[in-house]
Formats: structure tokens, C-alpha cells, sequence
């Protein structure tokens, strides 16, 4: 996680390899949630099968989940190891 500016926090998700796999910013003034890079599922290595799976995971919390998305990010902009609680869930859920 790193600070952009006083609002402004960017989480980057990377591979073993330290590819840039998801990249979520997340603005505390304007209270949203923006995927700036996510890598295609198609791009992904067949070894990584079930990296696309947890990078939709990591997305969807942050995005798609009204009240729920807003505490993610609202916690994890406080406490940045919601961010590594988020992506361990989603491993899991998708191992």
C-alpha cells in the first residue's frame, strides 16, 4: 500500500515474480473505489490458474458490494492489513 496523495491510496497486488497483477486506488475525500490496472485473465500463466480467480475476488470486494465495499476500503486506508486479510480470503476461497 502507498499513500498517492493526502486522500489518495494505492494498493498494488503483485505475483511471486513481482508482476503488477491488480492495482486498486482508493480516495477517502470522494469516498470511491477505482481498478486502475488489472492484468488480463488471458495474459496470466497457466501456472497461475488460479490468480485470475483472486484478482476478480480483490475487485469485487472493493467494487461491488454497496455498503461492504465502502468498509473495505475504508479500513483499509486505516489499518493496511486489511488489504493482505482481503487477498488471503481470496486465495482461499479460490483454492
Amino acid at each position: 500500500m502507498m499513500k498517492i496523495s493526502e486522500y489518495i491510496n494505492r494498493i498494488e497486488y503483485l505475483s511471486l515474480n513481482n508482476e503488477l497483477l491488480l492495482s486498486v486506488e482508493l480516495d477517502s475525500k470522494k469516498q470511491t473505489t477505482n481498478i486502475i490496472y488489472k492484468k488480463s485473465s488471458s495474459s496470466l500463466k497457466s501456472t497461475e490458474n488460479t490468480g485470475d480467480d483472486v484478482i476478480e475476488c480483490i475487485a469485487d470486494v472493493y467494487t461491488n458490494h454497496s455498503w461492504i465495499s465502502v468498509w473495505a476500503w475504508v479500513q483499509t486506508a486505516f489499518i493496511p492489513a486489511t488489504a493482505a486479510a482481503i487477498a488471503v480470503a481470496c486465495i482461499i476461497h479460490n483454492v
